[in-house]
């Protein structure tokens, strides 16, 4: 369990480290570009986030399946891994420089894509193979190693974007800082990858990129609708409406990292002990365990997302500056996304081999989604997009996932869930919340700088000991995580 823990942990801080970096240098270009510039360069980005689990297709995550079984050509599936990566790197560089910036440019009404997109394009020829040097350190117990590298890998770019903007202030400065710093890290995480695996027969195999794409294409969909439904809301605002309206509502589409870094770490743990129990016929000590994941979020998600419910207006300017006060609003609807992911459904679904429902699960929610997305933005504007996500992921994603794992389980929709206990987290949670919100009030007008923590102290201090008195934190775990920092 310590090693799987270990190997859950540097993904997660690899993800995190991501997240992060991401937020810090767009928090810096949105500071210093107007918001017509700063809105073209998320679009620009937009579109290699949008395509790149299509292009990647899962080959990273079918290393998992492949190298740890291969005894005579270890290198030479990682070769086969990344040429077939790097194939689909030309293939999207090829549609930006021949035409593709162009309809891009088209169907987000914004002519300055044209020249960005072009900027770009040697970018997921770089980026796309990188995505496999998490999987092979891990799969090679590289974990340190790959720790490293993420901090310094994601420190040198995040640096190299923020110099840039800074010395020419404009677009095209962070783009081209981007595709350098990119290729900067490429040879080094390739490097690392090559030299985790002893040598042996390396030579590319054709029939061993076709097993690959077999084994991986399934997953890569349902990847690629995944990202889609994710990603779906942005893109159709950066359709639908101006680039100014974007650059708002982008910067408040903001989830939580800690929500997939939680879930995902907790997931990743639990989901070897869940299959085997459930292939012991153990299905109450499955759901128990699984209860317990969803308690175990909660304690940590629900308190997070009540208290930036309140905040939300001064954490955006904090984060992004004055101008984007109203992206709190959209800030708000993606809190209210929190409770929908307290649990990982894909863990229990996968434990009980029910991959092809989570594909129909997913088709049909990206349907429902773009079709509502459509509509309630023609009527409400950019906040649509949100809340059409918002209503689909309650009335459609989370409804199926609880009626199907209760047939699978045999029990009530309300047993898959522990309610009653993210009801009690979600009560005590709201206890602070008026002597926060007097705090804020009482604080108005000072830096945000100050109010942020200010009311996060006395939210935490008001918190704490009704979490400790109801037995959802015990004082001996939280002075073993000091311990551990």
């Amino acid at each position: 369990m310590a090693s799987r823990t270990l190997k859950v942990a540097a993904l997660s801080f690899g993800k995190a480290l991501t997240g992060l970096v991401g937020v810090i240098s767009a928090a810096v270009l949105a500071r210093i570009l107007t918001k017509l510039e700063y809105g073209t360069y998320r679009q620009t980005m937009l579109a290699y986030a949008f395509a790149a689990p299509l292009l990647t297709l899962a080959l990273p995550q079918a290393l998992y399946y492949f190298l740890p079984g291969e005894k005579e050509r270890k290198r030479g599936l990682l070769w086969d891994n990344l040429i077939l990566l790097t194939l689909m790197g030309v293939v999207f560089m090829a549609f930006l420089l021949f035409g593709g910036n162009r309809l891009l440019a088209w169907r987000f009404k914004n002519p300055d894509l044209v020249e960005s997109l072009r900027i770009i394009a040697p970018y997921p020829l770089f980026m796309l193979p990188l995505g496999a040097v998490g999987a092979c350190l891990v799969i090679q117990n590289r974990v340190n190693t790959l720790s490293i590298f993420n901090i310094f890998s994601r420190l040198f770019m995040v640096i190299g974007i923020i110099v840039a903007c800074l010395v020419w202030r404009n677009t095209t400065a962070p783009l081209v800082a981007n595709t350098l710093t990119a290729a900067v890290v490429f040879p080094i995480g390739i490097g690392l990858m090559i030299w985790s695996i002893p040598k042996d027969r390396s030579a590319p195999s054709l029939s061993s990129m076709a097993a690959m794409m077999r084994y991986s294409l399934p997953l890569g969909l349902s990847s690629m609708i995944g990202t889609i439904s994710v990603q779906l809301d942005k893109m159709i605002v950066a359709s639908m409406c101006s680039t100014e309206d974007f650059a708002v509502y982008t910067n408040g589409a903001l989830e939580i990292p800690m929500v997939a870094i939680v879930t995902g770490s907790i997931a990743a743990v639990i989901l070897a002990d869940m299959r085997t129990m459930i292939q012991a016929e153990r299905h109450a000590d499955a759901l128990r365990l699984f209860n317990l994941a969803g308690i175990r979020s909660a304690t940590f998600l629900m308190p997070i997302m009540i208290y930036l419910l309140i905040v939300a207006e001064p954490f955006m300017t904090l984060i992004w500056s004055d101008k984007y006060a109203l992206s709190a609003v959209p800030f708000r609807f993606y809190l209210l996304l929190v409770p929908a992911r307290l649990v990982y459904y894909g863990s229990a679904l996968m434990a009980f081999g029910l991959t092809k429902i989570v594909l129909y699960r997913s088709v049909i929610g990206l349907v429902l989604n773009l079709l509502l997305s459509i509509l309630l933005v023609r009527i409400l504007g950019y906040i649509g997009a949100i809340v059409a996500t918002v209503i689909t992921i309650y009335a459609w994603a989370v409804l199926f996932n609880l009626t199907v794992l209760a047939r699978a389980w045999g029990c009530r929709i309300r047993d898959v869930i522990p309610f009653k206990e993210i009801g009690v987290i979600t009560a005590i949670s709201a206890v602070p919340v008026l002597p926060t919100w007097w705090t804020m009030r009482a604080l108005d007008g000072t830096s945000d700088f100050i109010l942020i923590p200010a009311t996060a102290i006395v939210y935490g201090v008001i918190l704490l000991p009704l979490l400790m008195r109801f037995g959802f934190v015990e004082l001996q775990q939280i002075i073993q995580f000091f311990k551990r920092s």
